[in-house]
């Protein structure tokens, strides 16, 4: 059970990057700043990072 879980898991982490790359390309065009734009996918990373690793943290 543990495999199906984190495996669900991966998968809401990798469905929340891609639905948020999605989303910013899907807005109008505006100025795109690319430092802006590298640091929240840097933060966004991250966080699905952390969220990975505190799910299979409370598996064990």
């Amino acid at each position: 059970m543990n495999k199906v879980v984190s495996t669900a898991i991966t998968g809401l982490g990798i469905t929340a990057v891609v639905g948020g790359a999605a989303y910013m390309l899907s807005q109008k065009p505006m100025k795109i700043n690319k430092k802006k734009i590298k640091r929240n996918v840097g933060k966004a990373m991250k966080t699905v990072g952390s969220m990975i690793d505190e799910a299979a943290t409370m598996m064990r």
